[in-house]
C-alpha cells in the first residue's frame, strides 16, 4: 500500500523515513528518493536551487534536467553537485 503525503519542504527541515520509503521532487525533472531509515536534513531551498545532507541511509538523485542554480548534496563535508542528467547513489 502506497501512501502519499504531499508537502512543501522548507530549510531546515528534517526528513526521516523510518520504515517507509519517499520521494521527494526536488525541481522539475530532478527527485530525491530514499530508502528505509534514511535522515536527511534540507539546508537551502531556495526555488530552484537546493541543498540537502544525508545524515544516515540511502539516497538517489534522479536528474533529468540540471537546474540553473543547481543541486547540491551534502556528504562527509563535500558538497556534490550533479553536472550532467543521470542517476546518483
Amino acid at each position: 500500500m502506497q501512501t502519499q503525503m504531499p508537502m512543501a519542504l522548507k530549510t531546515r527541515d528534517r526528513l526521516n523515513t523510518l520504515m517507509a520509503r519517499a520521494e521527494v521532487l526536488v525541481t522539475p525533472g530532478s527527485f530525491l528518493r530514499l530508502s528505509q531509515n534514511t535522515l536527511v536534513d534540507f539546508t537551502r531551498i531556495a526555488s530552484p536551487a537546493i541543498e540537502f545532507r544525508l545524515v544516515k541511509g540511502e539516497a538517489l538523485v534522479d536528474v533529468a534536467q540540471i537546474p540553473k542554480d543547481g543541486i547540491g548534496v551534502s556528504l562527509a563535508g563535500w558538497i556534490i553537485r550533479p553536472l550532467a542528467p543521470g542517476l546518483y547513489e
